[in-house]
């Protein structure tokens, strides 16, 4: 069975709305997080559901709008609460493609609909002060890193990944065919940006979305006139 363009968002909205619902008693951050991971897995195996969705993406329909930029190229947002407690987004990884290593700025419940997902998470174990801004993604500091877990999640199967410095990671496809990974996400902490990580190096460095990226460097190009 496929889902038409208005019914895929309508089938979207039932999860959505009944997620919203049922998180208006659950306070706690913890709370929210346990819901999730029992929530988000049916969400996962609807299979009509998810394979229209790739459908509506592949054919440009106007929902889901791929042309909002998040952190990430892969990255496409499918729904925002109202009262901003929770997003549900999807990210697309190629066979055998990981992120850089980052953090973010909300505790993350993810998952795929098929093939595999591969999380590998790292510990801080040094580091100075926070990487200082100079408008094109930040200026390097240090920060020393060690790899601690490295898991493989099968399809349905979901992981919780923690806010800032506690939640240093990254995902990918340990598998040869594409997937996609899809993600809920918590209320974030007020922070614009999020920070890389280069064990290599032992830098940090921040990466802004593109639409604030772009303001900073106009700001940046304007106070050069000056």
């Amino acid at each position: 069975m496929a889902y038409s363009e208005r019914s895929l968002h309508d089938r979207l909205m039932v999860y959505c709305r009944r997620w919203s619902e049922e998180i208006d008693g659950l306070t706690e951050e913890v709370t929210r997080i346990a819901y999730f991971q029992t929530a988000l897995p049916r969400l996962l195996l609807d299979r009509p559901l998810v394979r229209t969705l790739l459908e509506e993406i592949r054919a440009g329909r106007p929902y889901p709008d791929t042309r909002k930029a998040g952190f990430f190229e892969n990255e496409i947002l499918l729904y925002l609460d109202a009262r901003g407690r929770y997003s549900l987004r999807v990210y697309f990884h190629g066979g055998g493609e990981y992120t850089v290593i980052h953090d973010h700025n909300g505790w993350g419940v993810s998952g795929v609909p098929s093939g595999s997902l591969g999380v590998v998470r790292y510990r801080l174990v040094e580091s100075d002060i926070q990487a200082r801004d100079d408008g094109r993604g930040g200026r390097p500091e240090y920060a020393r890193i060690e790899m601690i877990d490295h898991r493989i999640h099968s399809a349905g199967e979901v992981t919780v990944t923690r806010p800032l410095a506690s939640g240093i990671h990254q995902t990918g496809n340990p598998g040869s065919d594409p997937n996609m990974m899809i993600t809920v996400y918590g209320r974030p902490v007020r922070r614009l940006y999020i920070q890389e990580y280069d064990p290599a190096t032992r830098q940090i460095y921040r990466r802004y979305p593109p639409r604030i990226l772009k303001r900073r460097l106009a700001a940046e190009v304007l106070n050069a006139l000056r």
